[in-house]
């Protein structure tokens, strides 16, 4: 537990934000997380699932780059560029699912009282709806 801490303190300190790959202990959906972007910026924690680990990877670190550069993603909008031919929009996670899914982060801040967006991706035309294996966490 401890060397988890200290990871992710090192990487937050030299990067501005760790990240975190997981699956979920449910149906095996892959999600990728940030810790440290509350802390460094006072922006929400990000959150994506259902592409490949390396997609969702370099997704959270676009997302900490431009909130490094002074972005601040909101819900109800939709952002381009985030995924490669997708469009993203985010919406706010609901305290009950970050025991399941954000449990480092809660170990790292020591409670629950910190904000995470999730970045749900689509057709760039939008026309197909959400797509993948995205559970929303937003209810």
């Amino acid at each position: 537990m401890d060397k988890v801490i200290k990871k992710i303190s090192l990487d937050i300190k030299k990067h501005g934000w760790h990240v975190v790959t997981g699956r979920s202990a449910k149906d095996g959906a892959g999600f990728v997380f940030s810790i440290g972007l509350k802390e460094n910026f006072d922006h929400p924690e990000a959150l994506i699932f259902g592409l490949e680990d390396e997609s969702m990877h370099h997704a959270i670190n676009i997302i900490g780059e431009d909130v490094r550069k002074g972005k601040e993603y909101k819900t109800g909008i939709m952002y381009k560029g985030i995924v490669k031919g997708m469009i993203c929009e985010f919406v706010k996670v609901d305290k009950k699912y970050y025991n399941e899914y954000l449990a480092d982060a809660v170990m790292y801040y020591k409670s629950d009282e910190f904000p995470v967006l999730q970045c749900v991706w689509k057709n760039e035309d939008a026309s197909g709806g959400i797509t993948g294996n995205q559970p929303l966490l937003d209810k």
